[in-house]
């Protein structure tokens, strides 16, 4: 597949790290950081490719008025605010950068696991009260201890392989993998239930309606597949899936419970940076109360901080709780201009760069 593209419109301030390497195999650029819609109905007929940020709106309008364009591109995961059906019906591929965020999320999620082990939250409360008693707040080491990862794609890849080196024995569950499949360094589980009375940390890293639109992509090539080790999707086993879907969508809301939590470990603690609708939060705060959860580290919520029982949760002495920051990195807008630059000049010019094209719709064969 080859693509036609001389001139790339770069908006949202995405910076040098895209323009360079558009630049670099001849592609024009024209930055526009702060352009109104006016301007932007005026100017799109030039250009064979836009690259924004997730928070711009690229509606129909703006798609019609941009008879030249054949790629928008995402500087982020995910679908952003791009009419994706009047992208398909114009013939406009829309790819965005999936990788971007994995590192920012694995480091967060590995920090809180360790805040969480070693009771920090607690001792730095009471610390900044003036209680200098380092014996009140025992941790435990993560040598020999089992991590569960619920939800095993890119993100739980990479934990996996990190909380290995603290000599953590890692398993998993994702419901689209084979337990045959080699996840790095997690063990894979067939039953989902298998898993709480083993864990001594669960890890939640998504709903599994955002691990199945990715894993089984049907448009997804087979070395896209093979390097995350997900199965890759006939056409005959679509129908099946998409009933899958249907009968256990509502599976995933208060995935974990009071029933769930009763099943675990005596102390069990929670880490969950997938959905706050994952969590049935009030069982979640009856358990840290009564000691079967031993502590919780949460960056994501169901509820508003005026919500009480969300407010409970994150004034919890064993809760720590953070502001939805996973991957609020100065290094991921960076490895997303990268990331999605380099796709758009493996489109001019195939093989110029190992990073694979990520599609979100199927325009090119």
């Amino acid at each position: 597949m080859v693509v036609d593209i001389k001139w790339a419109l770069v908006l949202d301030g995405i910076g040098e790290s895209c323009t360079n390497i558009l630049n670099l195999l001849g592609i024009q650029t024209i930055c526009r950081p702060n352009i109104i819609r006016e301007y932007l109905l005026n100017d799109l007929y030039a250009y064979d490719a836009i690259v924004v940020r997730p928070d711009t709106l690229i509606t129909k309008e703006i798609l019609a008025a941009a008879f030249r364009l054949k790629i928008v591109a995402l500087a982020s995961p995910g679908c952003g605010q791009i009419d994706m059906e009047a992208a398909s019906n114009r013939g406009i591929s829309v790819i965005n950068a999936p990788n971007s965020t994995v590192i920012s999320a694995c480091e967060l999620i590995c920090g809180l696991l360790l805040a969480v082990a070693k009771h920090m939250r607690p001792a730095r409360t009471a610390f900044s009260k003036g209680l200098w008693s380092n014996g009140s707040f025992k941790g435990n080491e993560l040598k020999d201890r089992t991590v569960a990862i619920i939800g095993c794609g890119r993100v739980g890849k990479g934990v996996a392989s990190r909380m290995s080196g603290f000599g953590m024995k890692v398993v998993g569950f994702d419901p689209l993998l084979s337990v045959t499949h080699n996840n790095g360094s997690c063990t894979m589980i067939k039953d989902i239930n298998e898993i709480w009375p083993i864990a001594d940390y669960i890890v939640l890293l998504g709903d599994y309606v955002l691990y199945s639109m990715i894993g089984f992509d049907p448009f997804a090539t087979q070395e896209q597949c093979e390097q995350y080790f997900i199965s890759k999707m006939t056409p005959e086993e679509q129908p099946a899936f998409q009933q899958w879907l249907d009968i256990n969508y509502n599976f995933f809301v208060d995935f974990i419970n009071a029933d769930v939590l009763g099943r675990c470990k005596t102390g069990v603690k929670i880490i969950n940076v997938g959905r706050g609708g994952l969590i049935n939060e009030r069982d979640l705060l009856d358990a840290l109360n009564s000691g079967q959860v031993g502590g919780a580290a949460i960056d994501v919520f169901e509820g508003c901080q005026k919500d009480p029982v969300t407010l409970s949760l994150i004034e919890h002495p064993s809760v720590i709780a953070t502001p939805h920051i996973a991957t609020s990195t100065t290094d991921v807008p960076v490895h997303a201009a990268k990331e999605i630059s380099e796709q758009i000049v493996n489109l001019v010019k195939p093989g110029t760069y190992s990073t694979m094209l990520s599609e979100l719709n199927k325009i090119y064969d």
